[in-house]
């Protein structure tokens, strides 16, 4: 039987505990802590292409990989912008996906 474990955390990137469960049952939480380090950065551009047959708006995304993770926000931002400037598609969204490495302490 396989077992798996659920991460959960507060707003503050501090884990609280984890949930540990198989496919028959939840089994209980174990409060543990655990260290997290940014280790990956990405920008994620969405832009509105169209629209579909049925009248739906149509979408394509691009994703800026290998961020330097300290970046702040507002660095990130100004740059999505500006590569919206650029490109044939009116943007339609910026998200800013950050990968976390994860170490019980």
């Amino acid at each position: 039987m396989q077992q798996y474990s659920v991460i959960l955390k507060n707003s503050a990137q501090n884990f609280e505990g984890a949930y540990i469960f198989n496919e028959n049952k939840l089994k209980g939480v174990i409060n543990m802590a655990v260290k997290s380090t940014k280790v990956a950065s990405v920008l994620k551009l969405t832009m509105k292409v169209g629209v579909d047959i049925k009248g739906k708006d149509k979408y394509a995304t691009k994703r800026l990989t290998n961020l330097k993770v300290a970046a702040v926000d507002e660095d990130i931002f100004a740059v999505g912008q500006a590569i919206s400037n650029i490109k044939t598609y009116p943007l339609f969204g910026l998200d800013r996906e950050e990968q976390f490495s994860l170490v019980n302490e």
